[in-house]
C-alpha cells in the first residue's frame, strides 16, 4: 500500500529563509510593536569571582558599520527587551543559574564605537553593553581593559583576581588566536594536552 499526500498534511516549503534557522533569537511584543534580539554569537564563561564560581553569559554582536543609527536603535529596542526579561537567557542556557549577562559589540573603528555609544548611553540596556574594535587580540580580549562602557570607562571581562586563578591552554589543532581558558581546579577536554 502506498501513501498518498493529502492537502491536510504539511508539505515542506522550499527556499526557507536563513533567519528561520536561528537558535539565538528572542522575540518580544509590546504596545503593538514587535522587536527581537538576535546576536551573532554567544558563550557561557564560568570563572572565579569573590571566592565562588560566577557565570557570565556573553552575547556578541558584530557591527560592520553597514547599519545606520536608526537600525541600531531598532536593535537596541530588542536588546532592552532582552535584558529586561529576567528569564530571556534561559532559552539559550537552561542550566545556568544567576548569570551576569553582557552584550559585547565588536566594531571596526573607535569612531563607530563613539557614535554607537552616543545612541546607546540613554538606553535602559546601556549598563549591559560593552564595545571594542576588531580584530581581537587573544592576549587581551578577556583580561585587558579593552571593552568600553557607555560611560567611557574601559573594562575587562575577567577581573585581575579572577585572572590570577585562570589557566590558559592551547586548543589542539586550532589556529591562533583561539585559546581555551580553564579555571584553576577544573579541566575541560583531553588531559594529555594540559
Amino acid at each position: 500500500m502506498s501513501k498518498t499526500s493529502t492537502r491536510s498534511e504539511k508539505v515542506p516549503r522550499r527556499g526557507r529563509s536563513p533567519s528561520e534557522f536561528r537558535v539565538l533569537v528572542n522575540r518580544y511584543y509590546s504596545d503593538g510593536r514587535s522587536m527581537s534580539f538576535c546576536p551573532d554569537a554567544a558563550c557561557h564563561l564560568q570563572m572565579h569571582n569573590d571566592g565562588r564560581l560566577a557565570n557570565l553569559l556573553a552575547y556578541v554582536e558584530t557591527d560592520c558599520s553597514t547599519e545606520g543609527h536608526l537600525q541600531w536603535k531598532r536593535k537596541l529596542n530588542g536588546i532592552e527587551a532582552f535584558v529586561a526579561d529576567p528569564r530571556g537567557w534561559m532559552h539559550h542556557w537552561p542550566t545556568v543559574q544567576n548569570p551576569i549577562v553582557r552584550i559585547f559589540v565588536l566594531c571596526k573603528t573607535q569612531r563607530r564605537i563613539t557614535h554607537l555609544i552616543e545612541t546607546t548611553k540613554t538606553s535602559s540596556a546601556a549598563s549591559f553593553i560593552r564595545f571594542t574594535t576588531f580584530p581581537l587580540d587573544a592576549a587581551t580580549v578577556l583580561t585587558g581593559d579593552v571593552w568600553q562602557c557607555c560611560d567611557g570607562k574601559l573594562r575587562r571581562i575577567i577581573r585581575q583576581e579572577a585572572a590570577a586563578n585562570t589557566k590558559q591552554f592551547a586548543i589542539p589543532d586550532a589556529q591562533e588566536p583561539f585559546v581555551k581558558f580553564v579555571t584553576q581546579g577544573e579541566s575541560y577536554g583531553n588531559r594529555e594536552n594540559q
